[in-house]
């Protein structure tokens, strides 16, 4: 995309929203936000920090990729890099081994429960 002017952070930012808006996504807001930082290699804090400073033409031509990938409808996850630890597929067996003694320690409340008045 060719601008007279360099684009500031914010404006970068702006433009993803709507970009991102219009095609329909529901969390436009922050997924724009998410490939403006990754684009930019930058921490949330330091994108809100140089919101009116131009954006670096390297990083724009990164983050104008990233906002038609995800247009396209490429999941958010896989632009960002962040796959999937095989290691999540196992959190819910331990949910229910730490069910298991609760609910036993629950029982044994209850059976030897002993009121103490009123």
């Amino acid at each position: 995309m060719s601008r007279n002017n360099p684009l500031t952070f914010g404006g970068a930012l702006r433009e993803g929203r709507a970009m991102l808006k219009a095609a329909g996504k529901s969390d436009y807001a922050l997924e724009a936000a998410l490939l403006l930082e990754h684009a930019a290699g930058l921490t949330r804090a330091e994108r809100i920090l140089r919101e009116n400073e131009p954006l670096p033409a390297q990083a724009d031509t990164i983050y104008q990729r990233f906002l038609s990938e995800r247009e396209n409808g490429r999941p958010l996850q896989y632009i960002l890099g962040r796959t999937a630890n095989p290691i999540y597929i196992f959190l819910p067996l331990a949910a229910v081994l730490f069910l298991l003694p609760c609910y036993g320690l629950w029982r044994y409340g209850v059976r030897h429960y002993k009121s103490s008045g009123s």
